[in-house]
């Protein structure tokens, strides 16, 4: 009697959802409710067919994205001091033909320039790109003080758009190689390509054997795909003791410290300092490429150019616009050409001895390229000549 009840009841129900249709019979909704049955199950089988092929489709991403990370690592090698002076930097250094090492007698291009630009927007990014390019820079470096990196991949996308063969650097202030490098790789893996990467601190550490954090840093960039070349920030200036700057490195150290960051960055960057401290970290890096970076004038580039292979160079930047100074930019790009176009005769000034007098007489070119607009004639006691160079003139007095 029970069951008799249910059954009217349901069709009590059936004839009252079908009223507003004219009726409906109970076994044509019954036939409906299969109908919409098989339509429940239709869909959960495309939307399963669906799920399937977004696995696969992000499976097939992530092989690629895997594939292009070891073909980046495979092919990613140390380079030397040739692969960063001149324009050698702007080309493709990963495949270079060229023998890794110099050979002897063989002369050193002039150091590359790059210029960092202090980033505001994209169209203020691209201008001073412009200015840069037109002064003879081998490349930029831009740079975001003023916000938080997110902000800065529209503008780097944008100013790749507008400099497809540009070398094109970025430093992001505050992150080290393993929080930069992931950035980068997915920008690479999108279609922007950045050429290198600044980083003011590489972790190395100058008292210590085992360097953990360089090693982090370095299995990053690995895991990344990014292929680019790493500027890693050594023994860099830190007045405040910023701890995610550099730690102070004593003079003695600086070799050390040069060393061990050879090991583990494409370039070893530091800030500008007195000649013989970079001479100090020359001798450490051997043969990988040292820069030197910060607010440089014409005088440190042509003192410092034999032992530095890039100087990322902050000219201008000053005003509400962070214009580069294109003027101060051409100096400092002729001082250098100048420097290593006379530096093989810099050395051979003459020396004429007479019984009163040592004149030194400095060859014309050097002179003219120097600002003088003759011979340059030093005119020294011999007593004091020889004390000085630590020679035996034979004069007393």
């Amino acid at each position: 009697m029970a069951r008799m009840e249910k059954t009217d009841s349901l069709q009590n129900v059936y004839a009252t959802l079908g009223a507003g249709d004219g009726g409906v019979s109970t076994m044509d909704s019954l036939e409906n409710e299969d109908e919409a049955i098989d339509s429940k199950l239709c869909f959960m089988a495309s939307a399963d067919r669906e799920d399937k092929w977004l696995r696969d489709c992000a499976m097939e991403a992530a092989l690629t994205d895997v594939a292009e990370i070891v073909s980046t690592a495979t092919t990613r090698r140390q380079l030397t001091r040739e692969n960063v002076r001149g324009d050698a930097l702007k080309g493709p250094w990963q495949s270079s033909s060229r023998d890794a090492s110099t050979a002897a007698g063989d002369k050193l291009e002039p150091p590359s320039i790059l210029v960092l630009i202090h980033a505001l927007t994209s169209d203020q990014s691209v201008a001073n790109v412009r200015v840069a390019m037109e002064a003879g820079a081998t490349g930029v470096v831009l740079c975001n003080y003023d916000f938080d990196y997110p902000q800065m991949l529209p503008i780097l996308r944008n100013v790749r758009g507008e400099f497809p063969k540009l070398f094109l650097g970025v430093k992001f202030p505050g992150l080290n190689g393993a929080e930069a490098f992931p950035i980068l790789g997915k920008l690479a893996r999108e279609g922007t390509r950045i050429d290198a990467c600044w980083t003011d601190n590489a972790q190395i550490n100058h008292q210590s054997v085992y360097q953990e954090r360089a090693d982090h840093i370095e299995s990053m960039r690995t895991q990344s795909g990014w292929g680019g070349v790493y500027f890693g920030g050594v023994a860099g200036s830190n007045p405040r003791g910023n701890p995610r700057l550099c730690q102070h490195v004593p003079t003695g150290d600086l070799c050390r410290s040069a060393e061990l960051g050879s090991q583990y960055m494409d370039v070893v960057c530091t800030c500008k300092r007195e000649a013989l401290e970079i001479a100090h970290m020359r001798k450490g890096c051997g043969e990988t490429p040292l820069a030197v970076a910060g607010a440089l004038t014409e005088a440190d580039v042509s003192q410092l150019m034999k032992d530095c292979d890039c100087f990322v160079v902050e000219c201008g930047n000053t005003g509400p616009e962070k214009m580069v100074d294109g003027a101060a930019l051409q100096r400092i790009i002729a001082a250098a050409r100048a420097a290593a176009r006379h530096d093989d005769v810099s050395v051979r000034a003459l020396i004429v001895r007479t019984r009163n007098a040592s004149l030194s007489f400095v060859p014309e070119t050097l002179a003219q390229a120097s600002g003088f607009g003759g011979c340059l004639v030093q005119v020294q006691s011999p007593a004091w000549a020889a004390r000085r160079r630590g020679l035996n003139t034979g004069w007393k007095g």
